[in-house]
């Protein structure tokens, strides 16, 4: 690593800040912690770094006084619960909430008091809360009305369901899923064409079929999904977006399993519990993300076959989950960002594979696994395909690929954020004049960016962010 120091003074520094003339005191609060901004920027302990200002105190000496002789290990069997404690207060449950709702309109008059809605993202929160001590989650029925969780009772009021207009409902479901993680949220249309990306029998021999039922429920290994389940609405989880530069190696594999598991607990049923806390129904049959998510605008057909590529966040879209339900939605159309045009030229995914089971030709019919199409049970044929036919574009050869490797993902153009003024002037050029796709692909290719060659153990020297995703995503 390159020794460089900034050659600020502390006096330049300070006047930057406004603070210059305002005495010693100024001074020295900044002069224990630093000698210039580089090695206040630098540590090698291993933690994360507090701000400039925040100063270190000796071991066994915070700042607050402690007695002790009186601070001694607790005996806490039998514990008051919380119930217990309001109780013993004169209150309840109702009348907590009550107050909180006496308070919250003295502060913003307009204010008229907690929705459905309101109530329906407490409640599955509190759920998913309890699943963690219970290593059990249920879905609430309509019919139970929520009621009390294990282990924090929340007393919940008889609410009518909600009834919003398409558009509240989309700000309504996507402020709420936004809350609980996901980062793109779209929606298709259930009719006779969408409904072909949902399978007919699954790997465990469920079969689904679409009819007049009033709700959707599984028996004798069908699943029933109503017809009144018009909308689809579809949600994209991120995943570790420096953990995916280690890639191949085995380290980077971690984000593939951990992306999956917020996503099935945390996400998914509080997703599903908060479309059922609203009133509405829902159903999650086995369906395909990729043309899905093509479909909806969650991004466009790409080299990689796989996955549907987003303008936004790139190839760090590791999955989608969706529910279909009644819950009136605003379907959301496909997209047109250049992606699939550009990936003609570029080809960075294919030369990363390390198996070389991305085509690097031109998007073509075929299957990329030496099958015959004709073979295709669905059509009269004697076996299931590694891949689907009926569209011209790629596909990965499932024969070398074990799905999980990354690499290709990781070394995609795409993944860039729209912080820098050059990566969206860039992003615009592809969708808008894709005679610079070619120069584009070689430039990402001189300036190394996205490559996967950083050493896996550096992965462990950085502090990395919540999730491990790039804020910068977050905010979209």
């Amino acid at each position: 690593m390159v020794n460089f120091h900034s050659t600020i003074s502390r006096r330049d520094f300070m006047k930057g800040l406004g603070l210059a003339g305002t005495g010693v005191g100024a001074t020295t609060l900044i002069k224990p912690n630093f000698h210039d901004l580089d090695e206040v920027a630098s540590s090698d302990k291993g933690v994360i770094k507090y701000p400039w200002y925040v100063k270190d105190r000796e071991f066994g000496n915070p700042t607050v006084e402690i007695d002790w002789n009186k601070l001694k290990r607790r005996d806490r069997t039998g514990e008051v619960d919380r119930t217990a404690m309001l109780a013993a207060g004169g209150k309840t449950w109702d009348q907590f909430y009550d107050g909180m709702e006496v308070f919250a309109k003295q502060r913003w008059p307009q204010y008229k008091g907690a929705t459905t809605r309101d109530w329906a993202l407490l409640q599955t929160c509190m759920r998913t809360w309890d699943a963690t001590k219970t290593a059990k989650y249920d879905v609430p029925r309509p019919e139970d009305n929520w009621g009390p969780s294990d282990f924090h009772t929340i007393a919940k009021p008889p609410m009518p369901k909600w009834e919003g207009t398409p558009e509240e409902n989309m700000r309504t479901v996507t402020a709420a899923l936004r809350f609980m993680g996901w980062s793109s949220i779209r929606v298709s249309e259930v009719n006779d064409v969408t409904q072909r990306f949902v399978v007919d029998t699954n790997s465990s021999g469920t079969k689904f079929v679409f009819d007049d039922s009033a709700e959707s429920y599984t028996a004798d290994k069908v699943t029933h999904i109503p017809n009144k389940y018009k909308w689809c609405l579809d949600v994209a989880m991120l995943e570790d977006s420096e953990l995916m530069l280690r890639g191949p190696a085995v380290v980077a594999r971690a984000s593939f399993p951990q992306g999956y598991t917020r996503a099935t607990f945390a996400m998914t049923w509080q997703m599903q519990g908060f479309i059922r806390g609203l009133g509405y129904g829902y159903a999650a049959p086995s369906d395909y993300s990729t043309p899905i998510g093509i479909f909806n605008g969650t991004g466009e057909h790409c080299r990689m076959g796989q996955i549907c590529l987003s303008p936004t966040f790139g190839a760090y879209v590791r999955l989608h989950t969706r529910i279909y339900t009644d819950l009136p939605l605003i379907p959301t159309p496909p997209i047109d960002a250049g992606i699939t045009k550009f990936c003609e030229t570029c080809g960075i995914c294919a030369t990363q594979c390390p198996y070389g089971a991305i085509p690097q030709g031109a998007s073509s019919w075929e299957s990329n696994c030496g099958e015959n199409w004709d073979d295709d049970r669905d059509f009269g044929g004697s076996r299931t395909m590694w891949n689907q036919p009926g569209y011209k574009g790629w596909r990965v050869d499932f024969r070398k690929c074990g799905g999980m490797c990354i690499s290709c993902k990781a070394a995609c153009p795409f993944n860039t954020t729209n912080q820098s003024f050059i990566h969206s002037a860039v992003k615009a050029s592809i969708s808008n004049a894709p005679v610079f796709n070619s120069f584009f692909a070689t430039m990402e290719e001189f300036i190394h960016f996205g490559k996967t060659d950083k050493d896996p153990d550096s992965w462990w020297d950085q502090a990395g962010t919540s999730y491990g995703i790039n804020p910068a995503f977050l905010r979209k």
